[in-house]
């Protein structure tokens, strides 16, 4: 989407424009045993979907929200909300007014800000990633997901549908609405094997997008650059 805009916007050759994604760091990010992780962040043992990030109205929480309340009438399900301040946030304690409303609070686990090393138990105690953004420049958080084998359910926008292959390693919403956000959520908790299944294809897909191949491929344009500007000067 950013090459496309600098081409149509600025005018820019498409052959000067090259594209590197953002990588994912696979010492930290790796998959822990499920029971393992919830059992040390102190979660309940049961279905568990979980966003990260910043609590923000950008970032679709309402949504989420109510998926949950959809999710919550059927099943006995857990959520987990990583980010924001404990206190003195307002929009976390809006958040939390909301899920007191919708009678889901009880149900919701609000963690605040947490160290990378515990995020990485986060993302592997839970069954599936959310992550309703109504705008994402790139969306690292679900690729980190991805990295401990969880599968993903996010908006189709930015840079998320790069990485986040529909129905292989997640599923993408074109529809920001909390229905279409819970059915495929639904689709992961009820089938095992599928989401087994793209857990292992996740994990696999987020080490190919691993820090050290990032870097290479940047060192590698570099590289072509170089003999580029010494062919011309030849010339």
């Amino acid at each position: 989407d950013e090459k496309t805009d600098l081409e149509s916007l600025y005018g820019v050759c498409p052959e000067k424009v090259a594209v590197i994604p953002a990588g994912v760091d696979t010492d930290i990010f790796y998959p822990v045993p499920k029971l393992e992780a919830r059992l040390s962040l102190g979660l309940p043992d049961k279905e568990t979907i979980m966003y990260a990030g910043r609590v923000d109205p950008i970032k679709g929480l309402d949504i989420l929200l109510d998926a949950f309340k959809i999710l919550n009438g059927t099943r006995d399900v857990h959520l987990v909300l990583v980010g924001g301040s404990l206190s003195g946030d307002h929009e976390l304690d809006a958040l939390r007014e909301r899920s007191k409303q919708l009678g889901i609070l009880e149900k919701i686990t609000f963690t605040g800000s947490v160290s990378q090393s515990e995020l990485s138990c986060y993302y592997s105690a839970a069954d599936v990633f959310v992550l309703p953004s109504h705008y994402e420049s790139f969306g690292l958080v679900a690729l980190e997901a991805m990295a401990c084998g969880t599968p993903v359910v996010a908006s189709r926008v930015g840079g998320i549908p790069s990485f986040v292959d529909d129905g292989e390693t997640g599923y993408l919403i074109r529809w920001r609405s909390a229905e279409s956000f819970a059915s495929k959520i639904e689709m992961l908790l009820e089938n095992v094997d599928l989401k087994n299944c793209m857990s292992e294809t996740a994990r696999m897909k987020a080490n190919t997008m691993d820090w050290s191949t990032v870097a290479e491929d940047v060192a590698h344009y570099y590289c072509k650059l170089a003999r580029c500007s010494e062919l011309a000067t030849a010339i």
